[in-house]
């Protein structure tokens, strides 16, 4: 269990307190490397002063899955990420890539937002990470082209199968996130694809991680 930040400023940076935290990260060697990776690049991408190292704060997942743990205990905010170990039979676990990439993305959200003393739901947290996810695997391509980017938003957001029903809170949260995600990648997102501009495309996702939830939501759905 470690905490993340101090002081008042994270009273209300999340909307409630997460199970209890428990376990420590021995034996996610190469989940680890990746974590810290994929912090560093969001803190660079979205101009975020650094943070404490995510490395920290994973624990092995408890069950199978990846799973963000948060509590406040006076004044002072403590954050566990749990991650699955990656397959070690495949070159590219695209699903526990998608996993380590939601953990590390929740995290820079909720240190980044507690640090200003802003509030940040689960919702945004997942809508976060879904675009999170499009963002680091497109620009891991070798050619981060429109039809490659194309292919990844069909995989990421129309293959996708929800472990929780649709009437259920959690399922219908991750579905509404993923549906957002969906929208503003294809009508933001790829717009800098072709040709790629990169420039653009950086300042287009600073806006939207910056945005309170309802901006994002306006941006996604009016684009």
């Amino acid at each position: 269990m470690h905490s993340a930040c101090n002081g008042d400023g994270v009273r209300h940076a999340v909307e409630a307190p997460c199970a209890a935290l428990e376990g420590n990260g021995a034996g996610l060697v190469r989940e680890l490397e990746l974590a810290r990776k994929v912090q560093r690049a969001l803190e660079r991408l979205y101009a975020v002063a650094p943070l404490d190292d995510v490395r920290e704060y994973v624990q092995p997942a408890r069950n199978g899955r990846e799973e963000l743990l948060v509590r406040e205990t006076r004044g002072v905010l403590e954050i566990a990420v749990h991650l699955p170990e990656l397959a070690k039979s495949e070159p590219l676990d695209v699903d526990g890539w998608c996993q380590v990439i939601e953990g590390v993305s929740h995290f820079v959200l909720l240190a980044d937002r507690a640090r200003e003393d802003r509030s940040v739901s689960r919702l945004e947290l997942e809508l976060q990470a879904e675009v999170d996810k499009f963002v680091v695997l497109f620009s891991a391509m070798q050619m981060p082209s429109l039809a490659n980017g194309e292919r990844l938003m069909h995989r990421l957001y129309d293959s996708v199968q929800f472990a929780h029903a649709e009437d259920t809170e959690l399922g219908a949260r991750y579905r509404q996130a993923n549906g957002v995600a969906r929208r503003w990648v294809a009508r933001t997102g790829l717009r800098f694809a072709s040709p790629l501009d990169v420039g653009g495309f950086r300042a287009a996702l600073r806006a939207f991680f910056r945005a309170p939830l309802e901006e994002k939501m306006h941006r996604a759905l009016a684009a």
